[in-house]
């Protein structure tokens, strides 16, 4: 639906109304005029003697009778409650006229509350003002000593009580008896003049022009929140291709699209709401205008004014605590800041703290983070809307089960986590090995430690498996001892090999090894004599733990180089016992030129003969 056309029905529906309204006030006062003058024979108030003595409780009897009665009632003491004034605190009733409160009443009277005093004078004083024969002009005080009475007169010069003033009224209101009952009356006739007035032929075409005006200002200010609307959504189009979007790192939460789309249907929401608002502020006062649909303006702000009302009791009440949680979200936002800032000062040696290790720099920034969070979570909580609800509570007793059934593991990883990092067991890079894996490690975290292996394969190895398990760290020797690392290597030859030519063999196969240092020298132990041959370890150094695989690998290469350039077979001696006949494991270019393999030894058959029989 477009907006002239919105216009046309909004303007449509306002002739409509002010057509009503002129209908039903023209007919009303009529209505009104007729029925207060059957009203009037039967409550008219002769006060013919005010020298009586008796005349003030019979006053206060007329006062407090029932509107719709035609005779008073006695005066009946027994029914007047008492007051009660135990709490030190008076009530308030307004007299009210078309809406608008004129005075209030405070004191009970004789036989009626305070609130039944104010609901007959309020009724009185409704119908003498939609009673035209009745002046404003006729509107005077009655002083009868002990109570002042408001009164008026009708055309036929007959006395109409309006109200009765008492001492006790005066005392209330801490003012003379003769001063509060003028500025009573004051009211009451300026009320009654204000009541007709807008009730006029005059006052019904000021109300209709007033209406117009309204429905004009209305009209324009809708416009204007189109036309703002349609010019922030060019803007947001036109910001479109500088947008990139929402992401966090490389997820994409928001496209460029999905963003565009949610600040329009944002934009467009917010439209309605002032609309709607504007609507509910327009037609209040339309009602409010009119004197014949006040009622009904009531009802209609009543439930709107009611729920704003509310939230913004809810807000002003919140007010405090959000002040609270405001104050705590600035201090645990700058607590984090300066956390970043010297754990990162001591990551980098800027800061050095006596028996603090710089690798503990950024996990301990990580656990003080969560300290500070979790306690600025504690300190908020209390603090939030609805905190003591059941649905708040219900949602902690499931985080409380879940943390309970399902943390036994984590909590495990946790503590495993942290005893790695504070043992400083290994860095990142570092070259370890583990009861099951050996590689570098790749990533380290409170809960898990990730391995890429030598043969390229990440493994992710829970930190409560890694603590209760030996851990080798092949870069701690060089990074905390300033020392080199060992290599070492294990041959097995056997006793007919002489010890000091392989000695010879493997210093010399350690040597020709690239990055294999001089100092320390390599070395050759003897490990152990076992069975059918003896055990020799070679144990050299090397400058860095990156070049180990492959200097252990070109240290293997140069051993069977020297060895077999030394005549030396590097075999088992269970293979050497059963041999003869096979063909020498050297390669052929160590092997002189005229070497033949060796045949079977097998002795002859009469030899074989003759050895049984000299066993026989």
């Amino acid at each position: 639906m477009s907006l002239t056309k919105i216009t046309q029905k909004l303007i449509g529906l306002l002739i409509i109304f002010l057509l009503s309204s002129f209908i039903i006030g023209q007919y009303g006062s009529i209505t009104f005029s007729w029925a207060q003058d059957g009203w009037a024979s039967d409550r008219q108030i002769y006060l013919a003697n005010f020298q009586d003595k008796y005349y003030y409780p019979s006053a206060v009897n007329i006062i407090a009778q029932d509107i719709n009665d035609t005779e008073p009632k006695p005066l009946d003491k027994e029914l007047k409650p008492e007051r009660d004034i135990s709490q030190g605190k008076t009530t308030e009733f307004p007299v009210l006229l078309d809406g608008k409160t004129l005075f209030t009443i405070k004191v009970d009277g004789r036989t009626t509350t305070a609130e039944q005093r104010a609901d007959i004078v309020t009724k009185q004083i409704e119908t003498i003002a939609k009673n035209y024969s009745i002046s404003v002009d006729s509107i005077e005080l009655q002083d009868l000593e002990e109570v002042i009475l408001i009164t008026a007169e009708d055309d036929g010069q007959e006395k109409i009580l309006i109200f009765g003033i008492t001492n006790d009224d005066a005392k209330e209101a801490n003012q003379s008896l003769n001063k509060l009952a003028n500025q009573y009356a004051q009211a009451i006739a300026n009320a009654i003049v204000e009541y007709r007035k807008v009730r006029s032929s005059e006052g019904l075409f000021e109300n209709i022009i007033l209406s117009v005006a309204l429905t004009l200002g209305l009209v324009i200010v809708i416009r204007l929140i189109f036309k703002l609307v349609s010019i922030t959504q060019n803007f947001i189009e036109a910001r479109r291709s500088n947008n990139r979007g929402l992401r966090i790192q490389g997820l994409e939460l928001f496209s460029v699209e999905n963003e565009s789309k949610f600040l329009s249907s944002l934009i467009k929401f917010s439209r309605l709401i002032i609309v709607l608002l504007l609507l509910s502020f327009y037609f209040d006062l339309i009602f409010r205008i009119f004197p014949q649909t006040r009622r009904f303006g009531v009802q209609f702000r009543r439930p709107i004014y009611g729920a704003l009302k509310l939230a913004f009791n809810g807000f002003a009440n919140f007010l405090p605590n959000l002040f609270v949680i405001i104050l705590a979200v600035i201090i645990t936002y700058y607590l984090i800041r300066f956390c970043n800032l010297f754990f990162k000062a001591i990551e980098q040696e800027i800061i050095s703290l006596p028996g603090f290790d710089q690798d503990w720099a950024e996990p301990t920034k990580k656990i003080v983070v969560i300290l500070i969070i979790a306690s600025a979570l504690a300190i908020i909580f209390p603090y939030l809307p609805m905190y003591n609800s059941p649905a708040f509570q219900g949602i902690s007793l499931l985080v409380g089960a879940l943390i309970t059934f399902g943390g036994a593991a984590t909590v495990s990883n946790l503590v495993g986590g942290t005893v790695i990092i504070y043992t400083r067991a290994f860095r990142l890079g570092d070259l370890i090995k583990t009861e099951d894996h050996f590689g570098f490690v790749h990533e380290k975290t409170i809960l898990s430690t990730r391995i890429r292996t030598i043969t390229g394969e990440i493994v992710t190895i829970p930190n409560a498996n890694l603590m209760s398990s030996s851990i080798i760290n092949y870069n701690a020797l060089e990074r905390e001892l300033k020392q080199p690392l060992m290599i070492r290597t294990t041959v097995t030859l056997g006793y007919d090999v002489p010890w000091r030519k392989v000695h010879q063999v493997l210093l010399d196969a350690a040597h020709a090894t690239e990055n294999v240092l001089e100092k320390p020298a390599p070395s050759v132990f003897q490990t152990s004599l076992d069975d059918f041959y003896v055990s020799y370890e070679l144990r050299a150094h090397i400058p860095t733990v990156k070049t180990k695989l492959l200097t252990t690998s070109q240290l293997h290469q140069n051993i069977q180089d020297k060895c077999n350039e030394a005549d030396i077979e590097i075999l088992s001696p269970q293979y050497s016992a059963i041999r003869d006949g096979n063909q020498n494991t050297i390669p052929e270019n160590y092997l002189p030129s005229d070497y033949v393999p060796p045949g079977f030894k097998i002795n002859g058959i009469g030899k074989l003969f003759n050895n049984s029989q000299d066993n026989g």
